[in-house]
């Protein structure tokens, strides 16, 4: 397997310039070199709501897999493509900073890895987006 960041044939175009975006220009961490989990849309569920959303994963990592899956939500217009771009980032840091122990605890997200999110060019401007558009990537979802 090759040591750059690859998508599955069945992912949009969405994804993968954001995969040539976060892994080839590195975005303050070089994944090219140290990411070949493949990344992929998450499926869209088929099954109808009766109670609307209250939460949305927009992105998982699985170790076992080396799969990063980005919620479909995101393949919408309206998403820009900096947080798109944040998501896959921060599932890449979940491949590069895996989980550690403290205090008996499992961290998904150890100092480490909170450093090097904030290093992300656009992690404030996403956080923001996020906040204001929860709702919409909710009811969307």
């Amino acid at each position: 397997m090759s040591n750059t960041a690859t998508t599955t044939s069945r992912a949009p175009t969405a994804v993968t310039d954001t995969v040539r975006t976060v892994a080839g220009e590195g975005d303050v961490i070089d994944f090219s070199s140290a990411v070949d989990a493949l990344i992929t849309w998450g499926r869209r569920s088929t099954r109808a709501r009766t109670k609307p959303r209250r939460s949305i994963k927009l992105g998982s990592y699985s170790a076992s897999e080396r799969l990063i899956r980005v919620h479909p939500v995101l393949d919408k217009p309206w998403v820009p493509r900096y947080f798109v771009s944040y998501i896959v980032y921060h599932e890449m840091l979940h491949h590069v900073i895996p989980s550690s122990q403290g205090s008996g605890r499992r961290m998904l997200h150890p100092p480490l890895f909170q450093e090097r999110e904030r290093l992300f060019r656009d992690f404030e401007r996403s956080l923001a987006w996020e906040r204001a558009h929860i709702g919409r990537l909710l009811r969307a979802a």
